[in-house]
């Protein structure tokens, strides 16, 4: 070589053949697709991943669906109780129901004995 420059290995100074690239070309592209299937499974993995991801959120949104559904099932149940129970008050104090009138003529005893401070008026 020119310059006086040597390589330690030969074989990087003997000129190559055509029959020698084919080889060094098959070597080279194992050497590139080796890292590229390690890769792989690692991409599907985690396309899998993203798609269980997926599945989870929509699967949570789901659950919080049902149970704001649920919520909304049970408030309407309330609403419609408390308001057929004051129908039925409204019902019962419209007929002049007598047992009525003694029960909250009984309310209002109570609250005064329950405010009374055990002394007698003057």
């Amino acid at each position: 070589m020119f310059g006086g420059m040597t390589y330690e290995n030969a074989a990087i100074q003997k000129p190559s053949t055509k029959r020698d690239r084919p080889a060094a070309q098959s070597r080279l592209r194992s050497e590139i697709q080796r890292p590229a299937a390690r890769e792989r499974p690692h991409r599907t993995r985690g396309e899998s991943d993203r798609g269980e991801i997926r599945l989870e959120a929509k699967g949570k949104s789901d659950a919080r669906l049902a149970e704001a559904e649920a919520e909304a099932k049970a408030s309407i149940a309330k609403a419609q109780a408390e308001s057929e129970g004051i129908r039925l008050v409204n019902d019962a104090v419209a007929g002049s129901n007598p047992m009525l009138l003694q029960m909250r003529q009984l309310d209002v005893e109570k609250s005064r004995v329950e405010r009374w401070n055990g002394a007698f008026r003057k």
